[in-house]
């Protein structure tokens, strides 16, 4: 989807590449070069080329879809699932995985330092919770991981069925603010630790106090408590759990959110709260709980919730 919202950017970049090469073959010396006859169809065929820059119209009218939907969902339009379905259809995210890899790429995208683009980049935004919202719609929500039989990216592997939840974790372990076991704690001015992507979001959100004390911060800076991390990491290894149990958290400070990304995450809450109303089992009821974690904990104002 990155690449799509920009084809046409991307088409016009080609189109001047070609036109510089083909004015540097204008005049290049060609009747000094004994040059086959493939090679001179090949440089007319290129020249012909610079007229215009050319952009596929299906790509074209699939980014104007996409637009058009982002546009309705500002206004307060819940999208209509034929539409979500066939738009969905022409994007490739005929499932769960292949919205999750999508919704992947465009946080890559969001967080690459290469990505200077802020328009762009605010748009990313937007789309992703436009994917999050037509996969809890159209697919359901995520299935939450509850067994550690597998190797984490430290190496680790579990070797029984317990989760974070199952044990009882250590009191100066938990967020004062999610209540959940932290993954980058740190120290605000007030000398209380936080986790990183909870206390940002508290202060993003213009926060200005130590949600625990209630003190005014004298200052935003957040110090890491590596002191407190290497204590973590043991208590997981005792307790044969990966330290990095806790999903990808917030992922876009200092981005500006969009009114279309804003309401997105709305109806996206709305929808999983009223499944949750009426969810008939257990198992579907933890999978709605576990997709409104994820997105209370990706969402830049989590606080509409």
């Amino acid at each position: 989807m990155w690449l799509l919202m920009q084809h046409e950017s991307v088409a016009h970049g080609f189109h001047q590449i070609t036109v510089e090469v083909a004015a540097l073959l204008d005049v290049f010396p060609f009747k000094e070069f004994h040059l086959s006859d493939d090679v001179k169809e090949l440089v007319v065929l290129l020249q012909s080329y610079e007229a215009k820059a050319l952009v596929d119209p299906i790509a074209e009218s699939l980014r104007q879809e996409v637009l058009q939907m982002l546009d309705r969902i500002e206004r307060g339009i819940v999208p209509e699932q034929s539409k979500l379905e066939s738009l969905f259809e022409g994007l490739g995210l005929r499932d769960s995985t292949n919205c999750r890899d999508e919704i992947d790429r465009l946080e890559d995208e969001i967080q690459c330092p290469a990505s200077a683009n802020e328009k762009l980049t605010v748009q990313m935004v937007a789309l992703v919770g436009l994917v999050r919202y037509g996969k809890c719609v159209l697919y359901g929500a995520s299935s939450p991981k509850s067994s550690f039989g597998s190797p984490t990216s430290n190496g680790y592997y579990g070797t029984n069925n317990l989760s974070v939840t199952d044990l009882p974790i250590p009191s100066d372990f938990l967020c004062p603010i999610a209540l959940e076991l932290m993954n980058d704690p740190v120290i605000v001015a007030t000398g209380q630790t936080y986790d990183l992507s909870s206390i940002s979001l508290w202060i993003n959100s213009g926060g200005n106090m130590c949600p625990k004390t209630g003190q005014v911060l004298a200052h935003k800076e957040l110090i890491p408590n590596l002191a407190l991390k290497n204590l973590m990491v043991l208590w997981c290894r005792e307790n044969k759990l990966p330290f990095d149990t806790v999903e990808s958290n917030h992922k876009y400070n200092g981005v500006t959110v969009s009114k279309a990304a804003l309401e997105v995450m709305r109806m996206t809450a709305s929808f999983l709260v009223n499944k949750l109303c009426v969810s008939p089992s257990i198992e579907k009821a933890n999978r709605i709980v576990h997709e409104l974690k994820i997105l209370a904990k990706t969402t830049p104002k989590a606080e509409f919730l």
